[in-house]
């Protein structure tokens, strides 16, 4: 039995009208299951169901899709790294035993990633070990040309201004194509409308760029694609709580082309190798070089042609690759970054060459 106080939390005045009751989502599936349980009604049921984002369904919201679909026949899509819901799952166990009703379920791991240049999957490496330990990291087949990753410390009173001014000047940093850019900030803070103003305001922006800027939160960033992002703040997306490192994932894993990432707190240590918690680097500070010997680097941990793994030394990143220590671009088995000459060509898994993209999972019932 709830006491006074507990039901005083879920009680609020009626309306006049059912179909203006505020019913969020998850009432509704409560009550879907509800009447389930009591008149035995189902819902429409559909021969086949396809789900995306499908880590962040809660455990009531996937018997509410079986209820459409009792043999299980499904295609459903999910990254367990960027669960930000309620409820973040370890595997798809739990999941996939809810939908799969009497069918039973596959999974199928896509593991290679066509969207994000290589230094910036890289670069993300250590905070994916973090976040989903358990997933495989995907492989990126696309390296991009210059300086795709940019790390800039700056002071809070600069930080909005800095960022927006970076914004454009990468407007104009393709020529005549007019390229995405994403401004990416902190949840629950009074940024979002003050980048936005900003921006509004912003003298070296035309009325074309801006309708190119995106200001956005780290929340709101899930499923978006740009070819330009900057987050601000690291540090603010990860405290808060199990989600802001999933949340902080997302919004460095969004872009095409550049990501730069601004801050005037320490970056988290999330987003930092376990052997590496040293300072990023500043606007003005000089690169760090390479090691003289490539064997310091890393080995190689793609596969050549015929399934065997490479394991040669491999080159770390030239020096305007990451303008932050070397060793931040991520774990050996992460790497994806040149080889040595001598190195023939590889791929990122044993059986597939470049392909899809995307660090997505998905599986299908036997219905």
């Amino acid at each position: 039995m709830f006491d006074a106080a507990e039901q005083a939390l879920l009680s609020r005045p009626a309306a006049e009208r059912a179909e203006d009751e505020p019913w969020t989502l998850d009432d509704l599936v409560c009550l879907e299951e509800l009447r389930t349980l009591i008149s035995g009604d189902t819902p429409q049921r559909y021969p086949h169901i396809v789900v995306d984002e499908a880590q962040d369904l809660t455990p009531m919201q996937a018997r509410s899709l079986r209820r459409r679909n009792p043999k299980g026949s499904m295609t459903v899509l999910g990254d367990l790294a960027q669960a930000t819901g309620p409820h973040s799952y370890s595997s798809w166990e739990r999941i996939g035993r809810i939908l799969a009703g009497e069918g039973g379920w596959h999974l199928e791991e896509l593991t290679t990633s066509y969207r994000v240049p290589a230094q910036i999957m890289e670069f993300v490496a250590p905070l994916a070990w973090a976040v989903a330990p358990s997933v495989p990291f995907p492989a990126a087949v696309k390296e991009a040309d210059g300086e795709p990753v940019r790390i800039v410390e700056t002071t809070p009173w600069q930080l909005l201004a800095e960022a927006v001014a970076h914004a454009a000047r990468l407007a104009g940093s393709d020529g005549h194509i007019q390229r995405s850019i994403a401004l990416v900030v902190p949840e629950d803070s009074d940024w979002l409308q003050q980048v936005r103003l900003l921006v509004d305001s912003a003298e070296a922006m035309t009325d074309e760029v801006r309708e190119a800027v995106t200001v956005l939160t780290a929340g709101e960033a899930k499923g978006m694609e740009f070819d330009h992002v900057l987050v601000l703040e690291p540090a603010t997306i990860t405290a808060r709580g199990a989600e802001g490192p999933r949340q902080l994932y997302v919004a460095l894993t969004r872009s095409t082309q550049t990501l730069m990432v601004l801050h005037t707190s320490p970056l988290p240590s999330v987003m930092l190798p376990a052997a590496d918690l040293s300072p990023s680097v500043g606007p003005d500070d000089a690169a760090p070089e390479s090691p003289s010997d490539p064997a310091q680097g890393c080995v190689c941990s793609r596969f050549h042609l015929d399934g065997e793994r490479c394991e040669l030394p491999r080159r770390m990143p030239t020096a305007g690759a990451v303008t932050v220590p070397a060793a931040v671009s991520g774990r050996a088995r992460f790497r994806t970054g040149r080889h040595l000459a001598s190195c023939p060509g590889c791929l990122p898994t044993p059986t597939q060459g470049p392909g899809w993209t995307r660090r997505k999972r998905s599986w299908a019932g036997s219905g």
